[in-house]
């Protein structure tokens, strides 16, 4: 998972993991409306598609490849999803 979203917390972290488990799917990620985003988790079952992966290429690549295993999770606040992967003045 990456490391540069500042509002993603634990209890989010620990109700896309629970709610996954519960679902039956085998990849959950965050949603807020129709925007995807991190944290992704994966089943063991993508380890060696995802080891695979080369150069800037994510594990959104393997996500579009499976829709039909893909659990949304709800965040609760959209600033959830954001990143700051730069900084803006």
């Amino acid at each position: 998972m990456v490391c540069d979203q500042p509002w993603l917390t634990a209890a989010e972290l620990l109700r896309l993991a629970e709610e996954l488990a519960q679902s039956g799917r085998t990849i959950g990620c965050m949603a807020y409306g129709t925007e995807t985003g991190n944290p992704v988790l994966f089943s063991e079952i993508y380890r060696e598609e995802l080891l695979r992966l080369h150069g800037d290429t994510g594990g959104k690549a393997v996500v579009k490849r499976h829709p039909e295993a893909v659990y949304l999770c709800r965040a609760a606040n959209p600033k959830i999803l954001a990143d700051i992967d730069e900084r803006k003045e």
